[in-house]
């Protein structure tokens, strides 16, 4: 039997007990017990726009770094300035934010997400450096170049979309992404780096629209398929191996919409894979095999009326 004294409020000394080890375990996680604010930010301020410089490298958690801090706006996240904030989970950067600097989020382990705003137009190398849980992000449209070693060791991110106006992809630059198996590019091919795509899974896909140019049958030692999709702008698509002679084509479908999906080796005949696929609001995958090396895909969808 085990001996219990209640304290007021009901709560009994093992109870107490249970609840101050739970505690500990909590903190000795690494996890915080409240949200990081601005009082973890150091930043500097030229009276017209301010520059984040440094984190507290105990601040935990989740942050929204506050677009604006003592009256001016904050444009510039500066170089190194959450280096090795391994207990931060989340993170927005503010609207109106212009640029993300050298090193900045490098060795962020735990980050899993984080928000950038389309008014960043540049990024730089090392960036996002062995940021491990980082499952997802997207690039702003206004992003030029992804510099050196931008997402080395980025080893939780599956899918990434780079913009149109992308135009270099630097040296290393997913270095040891093994688990991004699909790259969607919406525009011509990039200058690439050397082994900018070096360390992706067996069977890692790039995507680009049909018509683009200087992609070819591989680009950066990583096999291309070819998408069209008359509704570009509304429609995300992402193509990976499914199995050792299948491919698995995945599309967001309106809802009530309906679809159609053809295949072609050459972009001249093709043929129609499957039609009168019914849109929910959600992604749908199709499995087809590959037995023509099919490597051009068109998503159609109904027009209404």
């Amino acid at each position: 039997m085990v001996a219990c004294a209640l304290l007021g409020g009901g709560v009994s000394l093992l109870g107490m007990r249970t609840l101050y080890i739970a505690l500990l375990a909590l903190l000795g996680s690494g996890i915080g017990l409240e949200a990081a604010d601005v009082s973890d930010l150091t930043y500097t301020s030229s009276g017209v726009y301010v520059t984040i410089t440094d984190c507290n490298a105990s601040a935990s958690g989740i942050l929204d770094i506050p677009d604006v801090i003592e009256g001016v706006p904050v444009r510039i996240i500066g170089d190194k300035a959450f280096l090795q904030c391994s207990r931060l989970t989340s993170i927005t950067v503010p609207e109106g934010v212009t640029s993300i600097g050298n090193y900045t989020f490098y060795g962020c382990s735990n980050l899993t997400s984080i928000a950038i705003p389309e008014s960043v137009t540049s990024i730089g190398l090392t960036a996002f450096r062995d940021c491990r849980s980082l499952a997802s992000i997207t690039i702003p449209e206004g992003v030029t170049s992804i510099g050196n070693y931008t997402f080395y060791g980025c080893s939780s991110l599956a899918s990434i979309t780079i913009p149109e106006g992308v135009t270099s992809i630097g040296k290393l630059a997913f270095y040891n992404c093994n688990n991004l198996s699909s790259i969607t590019f919406l525009g011509d091919a990039p200058t690439l780096g050397q082994d900018a795509f070096s360390g992706l899974p067996e069977g890692a896909k790039i995507i680009a629209e049909a018509g683009a140019v200087g992609f070819g049958d591989s680009f950066g030692g990583i096999e291309v398929f070819y998408v069209e999709m008359n509704e570009t702008g509304n429609m995300k698509v992402r193509v990976s191996r499914s199995g050792v002679d299948q491919v698995a084509v995945k599309f967001s479908a309106a809802l009530g919409s309906s679809y159609s999906i053809q295949g072609s080796a050459d972009m001249k005949r093709w043929e129609l894979l499957e039609s009168e696929i019914m849109g929910a609001g959600d992604y749908v995958q199709k499995i087809f095999p590959m037995s023509e090396k099919k490597r051009f895909f068109r998503i159609l969808k109904k027009r209404s009326g």
